[in-house]
């Protein structure tokens, strides 16, 4: 049986309204990810934006979230 991924979803920095989700590596899980920068794939190219909720639902197919920028988030809820 498959483990589920973890997901979260993503408001990027640009011209896209809406967040879009994405899945957590294992390497890039901890409990404290809401308000971190991340750095994601969009398209062909890689789009800095951040994350604003976690262990969202979601039935469609999802990429991976690249990596974390920072350590810290940069915004709080």
């Amino acid at each position: 049986m498959q483990k589920a991924r973890k997901l979260a979803e993503v408001c990027l920095f640009g011209s896209i309204k809406k967040p879009l989700t994405y899945h957590i590596p294992e390497e890039l899980q901890s409990p404290d990810l809401i308000g971190l920068r991340v750095i994601v794939p969009l398209g062909k190219r890689k789009q800095l934006g951040v994350i604003t909720s976690v262990d969202v639902s979601f039935d469609g197919q999802t990429r991976p979230i690249d990596s974390l920028p920072d350590l810290q988030p940069v915004i709080s809820t």
